[in-house]
């Protein structure tokens, strides 16, 4: 079996890796409670305005370095700074810190101060409060979990909402700066610069030298400058400016001695539990700021895909489909076996022998295979051979397996050159067979799909299910029939070339999934696979959550089996069908995208609360939902009947779909990641094909009276 790993090592493994990650979800937690902390002892912390006409202050500069760590420059920097022994501040940005934690650690390290530059340093960082807060915090948790230490100073990116020539935030009328300071950090500006942002100025060093020593002048100053200007000019500028200002009488301070504070003050210490590892750290960039870009382009890229997919099935479907439909065979058909393979299906297999029984082409023989049934299924399997024998045959098995175990056993006692394989809850069209059976003329054609609904549209769930098997059928297996590339032959009704099933091996059981397994394995094998939309099967499905996921669980589940064994021929041009088609298909449609659709409504919800761009997202929501109407439109436009009063529940179909989806496709991965055994179960049966069946029929006899009665007449 695909995944299942019998040494139980996997388990173990896994376990320790979900322990491990728990730890660390943990130590993310408390950082973020430890910042929370910080953010309290920040704005406790006892700091007035600037009263530059103290004493203490005059003939003071500070210099403060933005947009670190850069390779090469700020190591250059810091070594200039310290054989000058003069202290700084350096205003580092998250994802550089990410980039360069080695140089982050080591400005700490060398004795210097650090301020909070934002994470992505974007110039719409403070287009919201909420925006803000995450670059402020992101960064914060960054920088303590690299260097073990916090900081009270923020210095906007570009010194917006801030104006160049300010130092303090207090000191600035401004809604902004007042979010900004209710988190926590003191925002710091500046009053004099090199201006070595300038493009004409970043590569002189001489410039830069000029203009910071013009603007150091008359008392104290905080200067800004910036870690890679002009490719080491700042650093050059530095060498010689530093001992110039020096001999002047000038004192060069830390950033926080203009505000009273200590250096432990300033970037206080924080537990162990905050450090992080940097693969956390990466994580956190993308969780905090950078994810919310993913999460955007993620949506848009699956609403993108999504609908071209559609606008191509729709196009194929209305304009090629009808071009190529393969007109009827009117010559012989083939011998065929009807092999049904039951177990605990006494709710519905009478009706399902029945109407294999009474239609328009008589099978060679119909085998029950009865699964080591612990109710009345042989019994009545026993009784109805009275009426059927010797054409209703009954193999019991002593001991119960999968469904793909009971189709095998009865594989070899089938007579018939075509073997039609039917659900014991299903019962089929008078039609069914002949339609199935018209294909198999072309020799090239391995395996028909025949068109699956549910039995009853009285539950909520079983209307949802309908209207996704006539889109996916209606339009999805219309179109691949027309290249032979149908990926699924349904178990409820399928029909198949015997010689190509023992060729393949017959039912594969390293899957769940085995008539997916084995339609693959066709199709790698050469032989082509169609879609007979005449041939009609009612099955029984879930009327509740819990039933319907559990069928989902099983189906997606075996999806993954089936693209894990079949894997090594994916894009491969041996196997063009497979390869470029309907693993691809799978992969992405059955797999990717049901495992992110919630995002879509995520993204939406998102944009409610401010975290992405409402007009946009709300329009692509829309957009998307309009579009899943007009594929509903389409699959029930080409039934003969179509019921178009059900259009209304798609959005509900759609997201009541997505979650139970998702978390089937979730429950699946743990148990692959795992190694889990996962086995075939059957549901209880309530009996809803045979009731409508007996519905069917009681119809058609009053109708026949009728008729007789208007002949007597």
């Amino acid at each position: 079996m695909v995944f299942f790993d019998p040494s139980g090592v996997r388990k173990i493994v896994f376990g320790i890796t979900v322990f491990v990650i728990l730890v660390l979800l943990s130590a993310t937690l408390f950082g973020s409670s430890q910042y929370l902390k910080n953010a309290r002892i920040f704005a406790e912390t006892a700091y007035a305005p600037v009263n530059w006409s103290e004493p203490q202050f005059e003939k003071t500069l500070a210099l403060t370095f933005d947009d670190g760590p850069k390779p090469i420059y700020t190591e250059e920097i810091v070594s200039v700074l310290k054989e000058n022994d003069v202290p700084a501040t350096f205003f580092l940005v998250g994802e550089q810190m990410i980039r360069h934690p080695t140089i982050t650690r080591s400005i700490v390290s060398n004795g210097f101060d650090v301020g909070n530059h934002s994470l992505t340093h974007s110039r719409n960082i403070h287009s919201s409060s909420e925006r803000i807060h995450r670059e402020i915090v992101a960064t914060d948790r960054i920088l303590s979990a690299i260097t073990g230490h916090s900081s009270i100073f923020y210095r906007p990116p570009y010194l917006l909402d801030q104006e160049f020539g300010s130092i303090d935030g207090m000191s600035i009328d401004s809604d902004v700066i007042r979010t900004i300071e209710e988190v926590g950090p003191i925002v710091v500006g500046a009053d004099a610069g090199g201006e070595d942002w300038e493009t004409a100025i970043r590569a002189d060093a001489d410039i830069i030298y000029e203009q910071v020593a013009a603007d150091a002048r008359d008392g104290h100053h905080v200067i800004l400058l910036h870690d890679a200007a002009g490719a080491g000019a700042t650093a050059d500028a530095l060498r010689e400016l530093i001992p110039a200002l020096k001999a002047e009488g000038y004192r060069f301070v830390p950033l926080s001695f203009y505000f009273g504070l200590t250096r432990e003050q300033a970037m206080p210490e924080v537990g162990i539990g905050v450090i992080l590892s940097e693969a956390v750290l990466t994580l956190l960039v993308f969780t905090e700021v950078s994810g919310g870009a993913l999460l955007y382009i993620l949506v848009v890229s699956m609403v993108v895909i999504a609908v071209a997919r559609i606008w191509f099935i729709i196009l194929v479907r209305r304009i090629i489909v009808p071009l190529v439909r393969t007109p009827r065979f009117r010559g012989i058909l083939p011998s065929v076996s009807v092999i049904i393979p039951a177990h605990n299906e006494s709710a519905n297999i009478e009706a399902t022998i029945h109407s294999v029984m009474s239609g328009s082409v008589t099978p060679e023989e119909v085998i029950v295979v009865d699964d080591a049934s612990s109710d009345n299924t042989a019994k009545l399997v026993r009784e109805l051979q009275v009426k059927y024998d010797p054409r209703l045959r009954l193999l019991q098995k002593e001991r119960g397996g999968s469904k793909a175990a009971a189709l095998n056993a009865g594989l070899p006692e089938a007579a018939g050159d075509v073997l039609v394989c039917i659900d014991a809850d299903t019962t089929v069209s008078r039609h069914a067979l002949r339609r199935l059976l018209y294909h198999f003329h072309d020799t090239k054609v391995g395996a028909v799909a025949g068109k699956v609904y549910p039995a009853s549209l009285r539950s909520f769930f079983e209307k949802l299910q309908y209207l996704e098997y006539v889109q996916a059928q209606n339009l999805d297996k219309e179109v691949f029939s027309v290249v032979n590339a149908v990926g699924i032959v349904p178990g409820a009704i399928g029909a198949w070339r015997k010689t190509a099933v023992v060729n393949a091996g017959g039912y594969s059981l390293d899957t769940v999934v085995e008539d997916q397994d084995l339609s693959l394995a066709l199709l790698l094998r050469g032989w082509n696979i169609v879609y007979e939309p005449e041939a009609l099967g009612y099955t029984e499905t879930p009327t509740s959550a819990q039933t319907f996921f559990k069928q989902r669980f099983r189906w997606v589940h075996g999806t993954m089996q089936c693209f894990r064994k079949y894997e090594a021929w994916f894009a491969s041009p041996f196997a063009p069908r497979m390869g470029f088609i309907v693993l691809p298909n799978l992969l992405l449609f059955n797999l990717i995208i049901p495992l992110a659709a919630p995002l879509v409504d995520i993204a939406f919800f998102a944009s409610v609360f401010g975290i992405f761009n409402v007009p946009l997202v709300a329009t692509i929501f829309i957009f998307f939902i309009l579009f899943d109407l007009l594929y509903a439109y389409e699959g029930l436009r080409l039934e003969e009947k179509p019921t178009y009063s059900l259009i209304p529940l798609i959005p509900i179909q759609r997201w009541v779909y997505r979650y139970i989806v998702a978390a089937a496709m979730f429950k699946s991965v743990v148990a692959a990641l795992a190694g889990t055994l996962v086995v075939w179960a059957t549901p209880s049966r309530r009996g809803t094909a045979s009731r409508e069946w007996a519905l069917v029929q009681a119809k058609a006899e009053r109708l026949q009276t009728q008729i007789s009665k208007i002949s007597t007449d």
